[in-house]
């Protein structure tokens, strides 16, 4: 795995790291815990209109398609930025740097964000028509950056150590007010989540005995869940995927996308080769999985990360950030040929860090 110029694959490679040498000092947050649960005033926010235009609204949304994604073109400390499906019209969203995992509003008008700033980070939305940001929850660990939000119609789910040291899964509708812990059983370590839009159902990476004491959560899986009080959550990966990250939801809900480390057959991580003697770890790939059958498609399989999938509307193509040609891209892959990947950011001659996209679906798929 190259080292590229973004801190986010090498942030990644730093956590593995510190992973297989059972040593967490390179990427712990310290004890910088936080334990508020203050609310945020409607009448802090910006005129709620410019970020929830009136429902069916259909002029006021972006294109089908349309991609948002984190780039450094700009700024070393990385904005937001939007293009065409093809990669074409890349137009700057946010400045001020320190951005991290958009993801679009089920309706398109907002896109939620984490955004780093010294030693705290916090989470907001910014108007897809452009604006000011705005913050609904501050003072987060910046140690949880790069973990993905998610949208459960009106509300945004995050992971947070709020609460306590052990990080869990929270919601906060986007017009502010007082937040909630999602599940109602706090056990283990909850980090990502998602939410299928056919029948809710909420798809989390879990690991049910870990706390953020021991270390980083080797026993992390992908579950489903029916929601909040499912106290017999579906456990979809079973160990076959080291560390799944990133879960999401195909349009139709029969599949989850979603990044994670290879095993070998005798269980393993794939291309370890002698971590001990100074050697990379092993690079991140992408897999799906059939939610009835639990069968695990393994789509990428080469030297260099893949991360970050994202669905297009049809269900037919995901988006992923791939540093497979020497520098972070936007990539588009077919499913059903996830060899014919294209590049959608193709600057090798003077590269960049494009990462972590995701594609607004439409308003027919609210």
């Amino acid at each position: 795995m190259r080292a590229v110029r973004s801190g986010w694959v090498i942030a990644n490679a730093c956590c593995l790291s510190a992973i297989l040498s059972v040593s967490v000092s390179a990427c712990s947050g310290g004890e910088n815990d936080i334990t508020r649960t203050e609310s945020v005033a409607e009448s802090a926010l910006p005129a709620r209109e410019n970020l929830i235009p009136s429902a069916g609204s259909s002029s006021s949304a972006p294109e089908p398609g349309t991609i948002v994604f984190r780039s450094d073109r700009d700024s070393d400390g990385g904005d937001l930025y939007l293009m065409a499906s093809d990669g074409s019209a890349v137009q700057r969203l946010t400045d001020g740097g320190g951005y991290w995992t958009p993801l679009w509003s089920p309706d398109g008008a907002s896109i939620a964000f984490r955004q780093e700033t010294g030693l705290a980070a916090g989470i907001g939305l910014v108007a897809s028509s452009g604006g000011a940001p705005v913050i609904l929850v501050a003072g987060e660990d910046p140690e949880l950056i790069n973990l993905l939000p998610a949208w459960s119609g009106d509300e945004l789910i995050y992971g947070s150590h709020e609460g306590g040291p052990d990080t869990d899964l929270w919601a906060i509708v986007r017009s502010g007010g007082q937040r909630h812990v999602l599940f109602a059983a706090r056990s283990g370590r909850r980090l990502e989540a998602d939410v299928s839009r056919t029948d809710s159902r909420i798809a989390f990476s879990w690991s049910p005995e870990a706390t953020r004491s021991s270390g980083f959560v080797a026993g992390l899986d992908l579950w489903v869940a029916t929601g909040g009080d499912d106290d017999v959550p579906e456990n979809l990966t079973e160990g076959r995927v080291y560390l799944p990250s990133a879960p999401r939801w195909s349009p139709d809900g029969t599949r989850i996308a979603f990044w994670g480390f290879a095993r070998a057959a005798d269980g393993s991580l794939e291309d370890l080769g002698s971590h001990a003697d100074g050697a990379n770890p092993p690079d991140s790939e992408l897999f799906l999985i059939d939610v009835s059958t639990h069968e695990l498609t393994r789509l990428t399989d080469n030297a260099q990360d893949d991360q970050a999938p994202a669905w297009t509307p049809d269900g037919q193509w995901l988006l992923f950030t791939s540093a497979r040609d020497g520098d972070e891209d936007i990539w588009k892959m077919p499913i059903a040929a996830p060899e014919q990947a294209l590049d959608l950011i193709d600057d090798a001659d003077a590269p960049n860090s494009d990462v972590m996209p995701d594609c607004f679906w439409g308003l027919s798929t609210q």
